[in-house]
Order: structure tokens, then sequence, then C-alpha cells
């Protein structure tokens, strides 16, 4: 062990017999601190050996330098994980291809790497071996200061609308110390809303793991859970109800890894951006899926919503964005949609990414071109799409004139792209 790892180690100790003998702590943190003591003496009861993933001790102490370093980090928002094997890790940054980074450690060297992607789906680029944690961080930080390429966690916040917490100054060089959330009194029975005049309709809040994700969080489960789970799941940081009032909630739409929607994922009660992203990517990791965009409502727009994947997506459509994929379109819930064409024209061959055009008609969204599209998944929930709406000017008649001036087959592109120019040279 050397003296970094030795420094951290015995820090860690000391804030964990502190919490371990303050009385007014709750129980369950206390309980956590003697058991995270009990780890460590286990392990520096042998000569620690790397020899492979598979041993726990040497696993133990890697996980314990990087939680170190992530308390430290401004970035820990788009962080990815730590990793082994070289394939493991380039899977997860192509399950996520967004500006993020991620550390690798040689097992058999005892060297670290760190990978990040200073532009969303352009490849990542990586530091030499290191042969501490540290060297490789600094390394990223320097990229970091040339790029801009991560957003801090303070960005992140600001983007949410949330207040930063003042910190102590610190050189621009040294990472900052985040702030942590009170960890709950009683995690082993769900309980139910304390509040029911702000007609709640929370069943049960169930304490869980999620793997990668070092916070226990909480499922929650709304009465009449069989109408809305194939579309939401739904999680919260704090296991009281009454946590969940006031703060934001963020919404994040999940797909597989074809590009397919699979529902919205909802953190409840967000009082911080970095760790309801980290948890929401991490689940998505854990189920083998992916983001295809963050966006944020209020208790209240979620609460008068969640019920209804129709009131939902309205909700959705008009929230407050924090991030998307790029080249990604919303989805909208096929529930929405009015599938027969009022004009007949050939379109292109479609896949699974080709978004639908659509046009609102009263509640509904009727079908300018994406025939071949719905044919493609008709089971699908959801389908990409591009909203047009009769407020800008567009009419049947502007869609039959744009369809007489294009070769067929007609891409969705060209038809947009068109609509788009001809609304522009009638404004003017």
């Amino acid at each position: 062990m050397n003296l970094l790892e030795k420094a951290l180690l015995i820090k860690d100790i000391q804030q964990t017999i502190i919490l371990a003998d303050n009385e007014r702590a709750p129980l369950f943190q206390r309980a956590q601190a003697v058991h995270h003591l009990k780890e460590i003496f286990q392990i520096c009861e042998k000569p620690i050996t790397i020899q492979s993933p598979k041993s726990t001790h040497s696993s133990e102490v890697q996980i314990h330098l990087c939680n170190e370093l992530l308390k430290l980090s401004k970035f820990q928002n788009s962080h990815r994980g730590l990793f082994y094997d070289r394939s493991l890790l380039l899977q997860a940054l192509n399950q996520n291809p967004n500006m993020g980074w991620a550390i690798l450690y040689d097992l058999d060297q005892k060297l670290w790497q760190i990978w990040l992607i200073p532009q969303a789906r352009r490849g990542a680029i990586h530091c030499s071996w290191k042969g501490h944690l540290n060297e490789a961080y600094q390394w990223m930080l320097q990229q970091q200061n040339l790029l801009q390429c991560l957003l801090t966690d303070d960005e992140f916040n600001q983007r949410l609308g949330i207040e930063t917490p003042i910190r102590p100054e610190t050189s621009s060089e040294e990472p900052t110390v985040p702030s942590e959330s009170e960890a709950p009194a009683d995690t082993n029975k769900p309980i139910t809303p304390e509040r029911p005049e702000r007609n709640l309709d929370i069943h049960q809040i169930l304490p869980m793991r999620i793997e990668g994700f070092p916070q226990l969080c909480f499922e929650v489960i709304f009465q009449n859970q069989n109408e809305i789970s194939q579309y939401l799941t739904c999680f919260s940081l704090f296991q009281r109800t009454t946590d969940i009032h006031y703060a934001p909630t963020v919404i994040a739409e999940r797909m597989n890894t074809e590009g397919q929607f699979l529902g919205y994922i909802a953190i409840l009660g967000v009082r911080d951006i970095q760790t309801a992203g980290q948890l929401a990517q991490q689940y998505c990791l854990q189920t083998e899926t992916m983001l295809a965009s963050v966006k944020t409502l209020s208790w209240g727009q979620f609460q008068t919503s969640y019920h209804s994947i129709d009131l939902l997506f309205n909700e959705y459509l008009q929230a407050k964005n924090l991030w998307q994929q790029q080249h990604m379109y919303s989805f909208i819930p096929a529930s929405m949609i009015l599938p027969q064409r009022f004009i007949p024209f050939e379109e292109t061959q479609a896949t699974v990414e080709t978004p639908l055009l659509l046009i609102k008609e009263r509640q509904k969204y009727r079908v300018v071109h994406g025939e071949r599209r719905l044919k493609l998944m008709p089971n699908e929930i959801a389908y990409p799409c591009i909203l047009l709406s009769r407020n800008d000017g567009i009419s049947w008649q502007l869609f039959r004139e744009i369809i007489e001036t294009l070769p067929q087959p007609i891409s969705v592109e060209a038809l947009y792209t068109q609509t788009q120019k001809l609304l522009v040279e009638h404004q003017f």
C-alpha cells in the first residue's frame, strides 16, 4: 500500500470512528459505520495481493480509493465507474456515448488509467498508465481545462434550477467536496404516505440497492401499480414522503440498446442533480438499457400526470431539458397517434431510429409521414417523433404542395426540411 492509499485509509477510519461514536446520529448510520470498520479491519488483517477482479480484498481497496476521489470531484455526474477489464469499460462507454469519464485499473501492473469522452459519439481518449489514481485524475483535469467538455456538478444543478450549497473557496485545481444527503433512520420496512391530504397515491416505499450506486435508494410503489408499471419506474433518494414535497422531479426517457422506447424513469424529491443523474445512469447500466433524454418537472406537474402516459408525455414535452442524446427525437406514446394518413405518397424505408412526422389534431397526433415506421415495429409503446403545429401556419394544403414538388419515395427528413423552408419563406 503506497502513501496515498494509507493516508486515505487512515482518513476513512477516523471519520468512520467519529460517526460510530456519535450518539446523536441515527442508529442506521452508526450501524453502517461499525460494519464499515469491520470491513476495513478484515482487509488489513492479510497482505493485499492483487491478482484478479475476483479478489474481494483487492477490489475493495480500489473501490475505496475511487470513492474517495469521487467525494472530492466536481464531475461525479458524468462518472461511469471503475473497471478492471478494458472491454467492459468500452462496453459501458458505448452504451452511453455522451461526454463522460471512467477509471481503468490494471490488477497485474497495479496501474491506473482514466478514459474520457470529450465529445458525444466521437470516441474516447485516455492517459498513459499511471502509478497513482491521482496522477490519472490530474491528466483528466488538464484535458478538461483545454476542452471544457464536462459539466461540473454545480452546472448541472443550475440547469435543474437547484441552488448550489455554499462551499469554502478552493483552488481551481483542487476538487470540491459535495454535500451528502442524510441517511434514513429506518430502511427495513415499507412506509405509507405521511400526508394523505396532498393526494399522494403512494402505496409503499421499498429500500433497494442499485449496483454501482453508493447510496441506498428507494423504489416508490403507487396504488394501482399495474396501470403504470409498464412505462414508469420511480425512485426516491429519501424514505419519508414529506421529503418528496416541493422538490423537483427528474424524469428520463429510457430505451433499449436498439433505440426502442421502454418507459420513463422518475426520481422524486431531487435536491442534488448529479446524484439523481448517477442513479438513473447506474440503473440503466444494471438493466442494460440507455438514457435518451433527461428533463425536470415540478412535484405538482408530476403528481397530476404520472398515472397517465398521455398526460405525462404532455408535461414532459414542455419540461425543462437537462440533457439529450445527440440526433435523438422525443418519444410519443402509441396511444396518442392517429395512424391513418390523409395524403397518399410513397415513403422511403424506415429503421428503428426513423421518426414519425406528426401534426396535432385535438388531443391526438395525425401521421404525416411514418406508415413504414409504424409497420416496422407495430407493438411499441412509443415512437420517436417530430411534432408540427397548425399554430405555425401548417395546413394539409401546404403538405400537398410540398409532396408534389418532392421526388418519391420521400424521406421524413426531406419532408420536414422542405416544410420548415416554406414556413420561413411565408413569414417574410
